[in-house]
């Protein structure tokens, strides 16, 4: 009776020990499927940003080769056209100097700088 006795305590301590590694089982898979959870969204965060950073990149190097926006494309030909109207009321004024030439070497001294 004593051995059955102390077979059952064992029993008994074994089921317990069985029901905390258990439980530390499940919490390690909480644990686990909550960090591949964060993995996933900074992988997402991560790519977003590399498309932000891509964009930026590209953008710079369409400015760095001259390329202009829409805005100031319209701006350039605003004052062209004033350019072009200012000559015309010299001209008919009778003076040979070119607002437009002038201006030009303006511009050119500018972006020689």
């Amino acid at each position: 009776e004593g051995k059955l006795h102390a077979l059952g305590s064992e029993a008994d301590v074994l089921r317990d020990r069985v029901k905390d590694l258990e439980e530390q089982v499940r919490k390690a898979e909480v644990f686990a499927e909550q960090h591949r959870q964060e993995n996933g969204q900074l992988e997402r965060d991560l790519e977003g940003t590399k498309a932000v950073a891509s964009k930026h990149k590209e953008v710079v190097e369409w400015r760095a080769a001259g390329g202009r926006t829409a805005e100031e494309e319209d701006e350039e030909e605003r004052l062209r056209r004033e350019a072009e109207e200012a000559d015309r009321r010299i001209k008919a004024k009778g003076c040979g100097l070119s607002l437009r030439r002038l201006v030009g070497g303006r511009r050119a001294a500018v972006a020689g700088a």
